[in-house]
């Protein structure tokens, strides 16, 4: 029951909202800075996932490694730090790259 109302309202209003967004971007006088915050935004996201899980795999999480001695609230709050700075990272790297190609997406 609680299945079917879900997917009503997936399918009356959010569906036809994701249509309406990406044509105001397709149009919008914007472009140019949606393009940024979508190289910069959704590029640094996908970049973060191999950085934070090699960071925290050989920083925090291994035996051997060397932050794994410490008690489990700190290796918590040392591996948040290390999202965030990791996420600061990818997008510095985004954003030269992003600068680099004049903010223009891959053309195939």
């Amino acid at each position: 029951m609680l299945t079917t109302v879900f997917l009503t309202i997936f399918n009356l209003l959010i569906i036809p909202l994701i249509f309406y967004l990406f044509n105001y971007i397709k149009r919008s006088k914007h472009q140019y800075i949606i393009i940024k915050i979508v190289l910069v935004g959704c590029g640094a996201l996908a970049l973060v996932v191999p950085i934070w899980l090699f960071l925290g795999y050989t920083l925090i999480m291994a035996l051997w490694a060397p932050l794994n001695n410490l008690p489990d609230v700190l290796r918590g709050r040392i591996l948040i730090l290390v999202v965030l700075s990791s996420y600061g990272l990818a997008a510095y790297i985004m954003y030269k790259i992003g600068k680099k190609r004049e903010w223009r997406f891959p053309s195939y």
